[in-house]
């Protein structure tokens, strides 16, 4: 599957996505919410993994698969 940087994080609430910081995988999981401001979001728990925040002032990023794009390896 091929990543693309999701620049607008409120459009993926809901929906499962990859953060990174410094092109390192931190966490992949599923957006529960976003500030209306854009700049922090929560992955919600999965299992035993808590729920997580990301923040772009840390440097986080948010990358996504698009239903379409379905050939290509991960960057």
């Amino acid at each position: 599957m091929k990543y693309h940087r999701q620049y607008d994080w409120f459009p993926v609430v809901g929906k499962a996505v990859q953060i990174r910081n410094n092109g390192a995988i931190i966490r992949e999981g599923i957006v529960e919410a976003v500030t209306h401001d854009d700049r922090i979001l929560w992955l919600g728990a999965d299992g035993a993994v808590p729920r997580q925040m990301a923040c772009r002032a840390e440097g986080d990023e948010v990358w996504i698969t698009y239903k379409w794009d379905t050939t290509g390896a991960g960057l």
